[in-house]
């Protein structure tokens, strides 16, 4: 007789937390965790269509845009979703059930609900979500958002500081402070991230199931994430006009690794407030507070290119992709049509 989960896993990130290594981790092992009584949601690696399925105005998401999805498309794709996700949690038969995507601690307070109001028909629902040194983690996120082309600008303090405090609230609110956990992405990252996780939970670790963990997303240099910025400012993410090898040739940019500009005094004053505040609030310290810095002061190797040299750099790449491919690649409508009568067809199938 089918049953449904013991237990549900929301791991929502967020982004550069080491997310995509867990999920392609547990889903490369998804045979292996079924035998331990885990079952990784097989509807992908990660599972972004779900934040699709919950958010508002799907078809504005970036990678809904990618693919062609119009309103039409990503209300069929939500049903799709849905569909699949009752099909796997109605058949779970006692398995702990893990879904893994670092989108969903993007999701508003109401749609965070939703979501758990329709994964609690099943089971018992926990959060997991990855706490990173700030800095660290604007150095990462600013490589990643250039490389997927969504920011033309290195990621502010405050788009750091919603992430660091106003998400943890959030979702302590939607699934209570016994039911989020949160867990230090330094610490993690040295005894490994998936097993963290798992260990978090009282689950097997990879060593106990024989399992690697598997590596994903390499860092980029300074050098290619400035040419990056500038790419995405000349290109928008869905102008369609960028040769195919352009991107892969900034990417490959030798040199030292990117890393933003230091924190102002000011912003190390709020930081270290809401640390202390958000501490008291959950009974127990997340972030390391930060040191006191001269305003001055900036991170070894964190000084900006100029602006020229950036561009003199961009400019010879461009040339280079141009000689190889001839004219710029133009997706025209047809090709987008087909994108997405196959991403639907992947989905259903």
């Amino acid at each position: 007789m089918r049953s449904p989960p013991r237990q549900i896993l929301l791991h929502v990130g967020p982004h550069k937390t080491g997310s995509t290594s867990i999920q392609h981790t547990l889903f490369k092992n998804r045979k292996v965790l079924n035998a331990f009584g885990i079952r990784y949601l097989g509807i992908g690696p990660e599972h972004g269509d779900i934040y699709s399925a919950f958010m508002d105005e799907p078809w504005n998401w970036h990678r809904n845009r990618r693919h062609g999805l119009g309103k039409t498309s990503t209300r069929l794709l939500r049903r799709l979703t849905l569909y699949r996700m009752h099909r796997e949690l109605s058949t779970a038969n006692g398995a702990t059930v893990v879904i893994s995507a670092e989108q969903i601690s993007m999701l508003p307070e109401s749609n965070l609900r939703e979501l758990k109001v329709f994964l609690g028909q099943y089971a018992p629902v926990s959060a997991a979500y990855f706490c990173r040194e700030i800095h660290s983690w604007m150095d990462s996120n600013t490589a990643q958002a250039a490389r997927s082309g969504l920011i033309t600008e290195p990621t502010s303090y405050a788009t750091a500081a919603r992430r660091y405090f106003d998400y943890p609230r959030k979702l302590t609110r939607v699934f209570g402070i016994d039911s989020t956990r949160f867990i230090k992405f330094e610490d993690a990252a040295k005894a490994g991230l998936t097993s963290t996780f798992l260990r978090e939970f009282s689950l097997p670790d990879l060593e106990a199931m024989g399992l690697p963990e598997e590596r994903r997303n390499p860092s980029l240099s300074a050098r290619a994430v400035e040419c990056l910025l500038l790419l995405n400012k000349l290109y928008p993410l869905h102008a369609n006009v960028r040769p195919r090898s352009l991107q892969k040739s900034i990417e490959a940019l030798p040199g030292e690794k990117y890393r933003s500009s230091e924190l102002s005094p000011e912003e190390i004053a709020h930081f270290n407030r809401n640390a202390e505040k958000l501490a008291r609030e959950l009974g127990h310290r997340i972030y390391d507070l930060l040191p006191a810095k001269s305003e001055t002061s900036q991170r070894e190797g964190s000084q900006r290119p100029e602006v020229g040299a950036t561009e003199t750099e961009l400019q010879k790449l461009l040339d280079e992709a141009r000689s190889k491919e001839g004219p710029l690649q133009i997706t025209s409508r047809l090709a987008a049509q087909w994108r997405r009568i196959k991403l639907l067809f992947q989905r259903i199938t």
